[in-house]
């Protein structure tokens, strides 16, 4: 970042907690990375440029303090420039659909893939450096755990998809990148103080409030009939999210879980339909139901355009 220089901004932004703030702001920081980040600007072009930016901003957050990151209690300026960031980021990083696979997945090997790995472990870094700081507001005086849950409820649901976008074996990520995305979904964890996956998306015990919709509402707008296909990782995040969530806590999420199901299970391709399938089993074995089984239950007015009949579906398992 040309006009904020590195080493300047570290010895800034280093802090004990025991001063306030200094200029240039955290806020002055994020805004200018982005609007370079979105056009590209620089002494360097292509992908280069944009990976010394996203090493130049981890090695800043990785120095900060967090009283110079968040404040006393983070602005809602702030905290939309860190959910702006994490979303901007975790596009970046994004598989595109690209049919030369059955399923529209990249063949190994593609060279695309390879720099999106790469992208990926930029990324990454910097995303665990926004949860690593996040965390250790927990025991800071005066930030403590409003500051964290604060942070976290506005990036934890680009992080927790772009993590599970890139920790699995897939053509469009390399042991760099799954090791990267592991690191980062370990520290999510441990800062929303949960101990596995599911816990993280349902909450603890019966009543309390997991990410679950939260995640979910990140991934609405690639869920829907003329994006799902868009991105060949949704398909795979959508199904592991929904797995990991079960009586008597999906229940609650009929509506949202139902019609990115439904889609898959309409698609033309077998691989698709499978998923589909698999993800409607999950639902109804998991689905809390006093009495006699009733499909028209499940029925509701987001569904409506759906061309072949729930029941039908359901019949065909």
């Amino acid at each position: 970042m040309e006009d904020l220089q590195l080493e300047s901004l570290q010895r800034t932004v280093v802090g004990d907690g025991s001063r306030a703030p200094v200029d240039p702001s955290a806020d002055q920081v994020l805004s200018q990375f982005l609007q370079r980040f979105a056009d590209g600007s620089g002494q360097r072009s292509g992908r280069g440029a944009k990976a010394g930016m996203l090493g130049e901003l981890a090695a800043v957050l990785e120095a900060a303090d967090c009283q110079w990151l968040f404040g006393d209690f983070p602005q809602k300026a702030t905290l939309a420039l860190l959910r702006e960031l994490a979303v901007s980021l975790n596009h970046y990083a994004a598989p595109l659909q690209q049919a030369t696979e059955p399923g529209g997945l990249p063949r190994d090997g593609d060279p695309s893939c390879v720099t999106l790995a790469e992208q990926a472990v930029d990324v990454g870094l910097v995303l665990r450096s926004i949860v690593t700081k996040a965390d250790a507001a927990k025991s800071r005086e005066g930030l403590g755990p409003r500051v964290a849950d604060s942070v976290l409820s506005h990036v934890a649901g680009p992080t927790f998809v772009f993590a599970l976008t890139h920790m699995d074996e897939r053509p469009w990520t390399k042991p760099s990148s799954r090791r990267v995305a592991q690191e980062l979904l370990d520290k999510l964890l441990h800062a929303s103080d949960c101990r596995s996956v599911s816990e993280f998306l349902r909450g603890a015990h019966e009543g309390s409030d997991g990410w679950f919709e939260l995640v979910m509402e990140y991934l609405k707008t690639d869920l829907n009939r003329e994006t799902w296909d868009q991105n060949p990782a949704t398909k795979h995040v959508f199904s592991a999210v929904l797995q990991q969530v079960t009586r008597p806590w999906l229940a609650q999420h009929l509506d949202k879980v139902l019609p990115p199901s439904l889609l898959l299970s309409d698609d033309y391709r077998l691989e698709n339909k499978i998923l589909g399938v698999q993800c409607l089993h999950h639902i109804i074995r998991n689905v809390v139901r006093k009495g006699p089984w009733k499909f028209q239950s499940l029925r509701a007015p987001t569904l409506m355009h759906i061309d072949t009949p729930l029941e039908t579906k359901i019949k065909d398992f």
